[in-house]
């Protein structure tokens, strides 16, 4: 194929890879917005929800591809709802809540086709069972979900409808046990739950009735010690509970009641450590407590209660730093902390005082960048945060000041910023979803890895197609290139050359100029 003349091209793009962040659909074209959420890998196809101008909010799927980026099933036809939540992959399936035309939300599950994708079981015919907690134990998939009768207890699936069925009505009468914590120890199912006798307290399960049994009563009476923030570490299972005497504090089990026992009194006496975000960084257990000499920290554990320990007191005093988001980026822990001369930014730990340090100073000053959804992307930490008042953009780091840096301006010249979120990694591509005040909030992409051949138009300079500067790669397309030329630029490419190309994929809305006397030709697509 030979171009002469001046030519738009407005195709469907295929194949799209890049080196930075690229729109993956406009799934609701212009700026009204898909409102994507709750993206979830599965097997390595990303499934979410969304809305377009036909359909109301269904469950979508995608490869990475503009072409491969399509509705699952119109489930509730029309611009009604299905409303998928609770989306969970459970061994290569989605389960999660669903609604259509003539149930509410009981539980769905799709295997990425139209045809696998229904409601498994009406469990509520009298209203909504708000199937949730999916958990996978031993073959059997445990999930929450309520019924007028039982209220909301412990039920058990196969994925067929005769296998779904109630594990055990806990509270009895249509009281709700409201399980909750779900976690698979050693291949037995804990969970919280209140049988309203001795409160809510530590349970397990084996998938029958005469195997679903409290634990303990850790909190004796029915005040209940209410576990939760449950977290495997060597074969144990920690998790925090009060006992009424030492406050909400850090327990352990093997599993019996005998095994079942205070770890370490953080917040010594009545006091309330209230320990949280569980995290296992090269064998060593990262978390925050509260103690009244250094308010909310960072913590460690090797697993003993002498080992367990403050790591700094990043916020110096009783002024909490709250330390949060815990994430381990190849054997280092990043969080989010307060300090009283930086604010809210992001820091990184070895597990040593002096090792505990600030990364960066992302917005200067006391004010904070108020990082968010700290992810590890193959090796590197991406995460939200915002250099000036409401500027949320995507940024990453490699744990220093000069390698932390804003990945790019998404939704420039507003005073939102794209605002990132739903962070999801597949493979070498970075799923999440961002507003831009062209296309709205939509689904987007950022890949680290190009294949052969394949070269990314940016326009970074200008229009003219043979400046390398105006490519990802910094260099000029050859004949075997595949290239790609995204949506959402300001300038498109002028060809002025005789030029020869494999492949030019594009997303919809994008141009290729070929000035008049010129042959731009283009070989895998005769």
């Amino acid at each position: 194929m030979k171009w002469h003349y001046l030519l738009f091209l407005l195709l469907t793009g295929t194949d799209v890879l890049a080196q930075s962040s690229l729109l993956l659909s406009d799934i609701r074209p212009g700026i009204d917005s898909s409102n994507p959420a709750s993206l979830t890998n599965v097997n390595g196809t990303l499934f979410f929800t969304a809305q377009n101008n036909v359909n109301g909010f269904e469950l979508w799927k995608s490869d990475g591809t503009v072409a491969g980026t399509v509705m699952v099933k119109d489930a509730n036809p029309a611009f009604f709802n299905t409303a998928p939540n609770s989306l969970t992959n459970i061994n290569g399936v989605l389960y999660y809540a669903g609604t259509d035309s003539i149930t509410r939300f009981e539980l769905w599950k799709s295997d990425g086709t139209e045809a696998g994708t229904g409601m498994i079981k009406d469990i509520n015919p009298d209203g909504s069972s708000s199937p949730g907690n999916f958990t996978a134990v031993n073959g059997i998939v445990f999930f929450t979900a309520s019924t007028t009768n039982e209220g909301t207890e412990l039920w058990r699936t196969d994925g067929t409808a005769q296998g779904t069925t109630l594990v055990k009505n806990i509270a009895s009468t249509s009281n709700s046990a409201n399980p909750a914590n779900l976690v698979n120890f050693n291949g037995t199912l804990f969970f919280s739950a209140n049988d309203f006798i001795l409160g809510t307290e530590l349970w397990k399960s084996d998938g029958t009735e005469q195997g679903t049994q409290r634990v303990k009563d850790i909190f004796p009476g029915s005040s209940g010690s209410n576990p939760g923030n449950f977290f495997i570490f060597n074969d144990t299972l920690f998790f925090t509970a009060s006992d009424g005497v030492a406050g909400i504090e850090m327990w352990k089990t093997d599993g019996t009641e005998a095994g079942t026992t205070l770890f370490k009194d953080i917040s010594a006496g009545a006091g309330n450590s209230g320990p949280y975000g569980y995290t296992n960084v090269n064998g060593t257990i990262f978390f925050g407590a509260f103690t009244p000499a250094t308010g909310s920290e960072l913590w460690m554990s090797d697993g003993t209660p002498d080992g367990t320990v403050l790591v700094k007191d990043v916020n110096p005093g009783t002024a909490a730093s709250t330390s949060n988001q815990f994430t381990n980026v190849n054997g280092t822990l990043f969080f989010v902390a307060l300090n009283a001369s930086f604010g809210r930014e992001v820091w990184k730990s070895d597990g040593t005082n002096a090792g505990t340090v600030l990364v960066k100073d992302i917005r200067s000053g006391t004010s904070s960048s108020s990082p968010l959804r700290l992810t590890d992307f193959n090796g590197t930490l991406f995460f939200s945060a915002s250099s000036g008042p409401g500027n949320t953009e995507l940024w990453k780091s490699d744990g220093t000041a000069a390698g932390t840096v804003q990945v790019e301006e998404i939704n420039p010249a507003t005073t939102r910023g794209s605002d990132p979120n739903f962070l999801v990694v597949i493979g070498d591509t970075l799923f999440f979803i961002a507003t831009d005040i062209t296309n709205g909030l939509e689904p987007r992409m950022y890949s680290t890895v190009t294949a052969t051949g394949d070269f990314r138009w940016s326009g970074a300079v200008s229009t003219d197609w043979h400046t390398a500067a105006n490519w990802v790669q910094n260099r000029l397309p050859d004949s075997q290139a595949v290239v790609q030329i995204p949506s959402g630029l300001s300038r498109y490419p002028v060809v002025s050359e005789g030029t020869i190309v494999k492949r030019i994929n594009t997303e919809p809305g994008t141009s290729v100029t070929v000035n008049p006397g010129i042959n731009l030709v283009i070989t895998g697509n005769q």
